[in-house]
């Protein structure tokens, strides 16, 4: 590696050997930590499964989508009876 960076020389790279590797890139420290992490990312503890609340007004519009389909449905019927 040139200077901690993923080439092994400058040399034909088409860069005039002025190199720098990324500071900020964010890796993870403990891997072992990164596996009990939460899918939010936080570390602790958390014995079980944690379910999160529906949404209530996703709720009420996939309600509503049932109650629209329904609506079509009936009135294809109608119109195929006369």
């Amino acid at each position: 590696m040139y200077n901690g960076v993923g080439l092994p020389t400058s040399r034909g790279s088409g860069s005039n050997g002025y190199t720098q590797a990324n500071k900020f890139l964010a890796k993870p420290k403990n891997i072992s930590a990164m596996a009990k992490a939460g899918e939010d990312g936080r570390l602790g503890g958390g014995g079980g499964v944690s379910e999160k609340k529906p949404n209530k007004d996703i709720l009420e519009h996939q309600r509503k989508r049932q109650i629209e389909l329904k609506l079509v449905q009936l009135q294809d019927k109608l119109v195929d009876h006369g």
